[in-house]
């Protein structure tokens, strides 16, 4: 069975083969390069797994060094760039081993070599000691949004990132239908549609695409909310203080809603392109009194 390190390189690779133009020359020469750019921080490193780790890893020469819509590749002149945020030395054994894609410096995910854990920060502050997790767990992630499609190579932008998929939808909806089911088996006998217990089925969705469309939603909304189906029974609500659309409510508060109302005013200056808006899933019970559209949700989150 191959060891954490092995796994962790394998995934490494394997994300190079997403890269474009493809990787035509790889190698694996980074001990080489952190023993030639920083001996100290090299002898320091003697007998982590962060180094077996590069030892593994191919390294490559391209225009644009990022490896993910994210970061960048490891670098070993950047490994040690979050010393500018840790005046005070209190984080010694720590490597900034993906730079942030945009910001470089700023942050990135840095790893600790002496919990051979990581995450992702932007100093300061420095991130907290819940918020660190396995590398593996991290690469297995990136490729995992590279098979789902949500990293992809954009022919203007080189590497990007879709804010959702069909495969997202799709996982939504299995929850949803879960949800669904468990409120359906705690409904009183007497309130389900055979009347003896069995679980209550319900076909309807529920918002149509044309009305959800209109209302300006998000296309992930309406991809969600045309095909999960109503609550069973008389369900109106799936959660304390949170209910369901109907036709008729959606339409009141969001196809007539006001345009001096705080959300379309927010989305007017907002300025935002249609894979940005934010759209009410799940309407609050009781509304603000002051005005009923300031609670947005971005589906996306």
């Amino acid at each position: 069975m191959p060891s954490q390190v092995q796994t962790c390189a394998t995934l490494h690779n394997a994300l190079l083969h997403n890269l474009s133009p493809p990787i035509a020359s790889p190698r694996r020469d980074l001990p080489f390069l952190l023993q030639t750019q920083n001996p100290d921080l090299y002898t320091e490193l003697q007998g982590t797994q962060l180094l077996e780790f590069l030892s593994l890893i191919d390294n490559y020469d391209a225009p644009d060094t990022k490896f993910t819509p994210h970061v960048r590749k490891p670098d070993p002149a950047a490994f040690l760039n979050y010393r500018d945020f840790d005046i005070a030395g209190e984080y010694p054994g720590h490597v900034l081993l993906y730079p942030d894609a945009e910001s470089g410096n700023q942050g990135g995910l840095i790893y600790d070599t002496a919990t051979d854990f990581c995450t992702w920060a932007v100093f300061p502050p420095w991130p907290r000691a819940e918020e660190w997790v396995p590398l593996e767990m991290v690469l297995g992630k990136w490729l995992e949004l590279w098979e789902k499609g949500k990293f992809y190579v954009d022919d203007e932008e080189g590497l990007a990132v879709r804010s959702w998929v069909q495969s997202d939808v799709d996982e939504a909806l299995e929850a949803w239908e879960g949800l669904m089911d468990a409120i359906a088996q705690r409904l009183p006998a007497s309130t389900r549609a055979d009347g003896d217990g069995g679980a209550t089925q319900v076909t309807e969705p529920i918002l149509g695409r044309e009305q959800l469309e209109r209302g300006g939603f998000h296309p992930f909304a309406v991809a969600f909310l045309e095909r999960a189906r109503r609550p069973p029974g008389e369900v109106k609500f799936v959660a304390p203080g949170i209910g369901i659309w109907s036709s008729i409510s959606f339409a009141e508060a969001v196809e007539n809603e006001p345009t001096s109302s705080s959300r379309r005013t927010y989305l007017t200056r907002a300025r935002f392109e249609p894979e940005q808006i934010p759209s009410l899933l799940f309407p609050a019970i009781e509304p603000s009194k002051t005005d009923r559209h300031t609670r947005v949700v971005d589906p996306t989150e």
